[in-house]
């Protein structure tokens, strides 16, 4: 049967990959995070660099995130997500270590002083919207 037969809507929103990292995994769970972030295209650009991407390659080092992919749409308006992160871990029982890698991760962070002020003040660059967990059909 077409998976086209089963579908009963389709939504769109064409987006720009801005920044990867990683490799993929033989046995990779994906974790999708949706955004809408609140500045201007270019100062969350800078935020991503400066405060999310140290983040996941942090958890890239800790060997438990295998790669990611970071999106922002081009038409922000009246779309489900302005920014959209693929995260693919390296299997289940690394997801199951999300929490624990990130707090680790934040420890090293914080002693940046750059980092830590934007994560003190990330509550006004974006809001989250529902994660998606996901497993790639084979």
């Amino acid at each position: 049967m077409s998976v086209a037969k089963l579908t009963t809507a389709i939504h769109t929103n064409p987006a720009d990959l801005h920044f990867t990292g990683g490799e993929p995994s033989p046995n990779g769970v994906f974790l999708i995070i949706p955004y809408d972030y609140l500045t201007s295209t270019a100062e969350y650009i800078k935020y991503v660099g400066a405060y999310i991407k140290p983040q996941y390659d942090g958890w890239i080092g800790e060997k438990v995130l295998a790669s990611y992919q970071i999106y922002l749409g081009r038409f922000p308006v009246s779309r489900y997500w302005s920014a959209l992160m693929i995260l693919e871990y390296k299997d289940e029982a690394a997801l199951g270590t999300r929490e624990k890698t990130t707090a680790k991760v934040r420890v090293r962070l914080r002693e940046d002083p750059a980092w830590k002020a934007i994560h003190e003040s990330k509550d006004k660059v974006r809001v989250t919207r529902q994660y998606v967990l996901a497993d790639l059909l084979k």
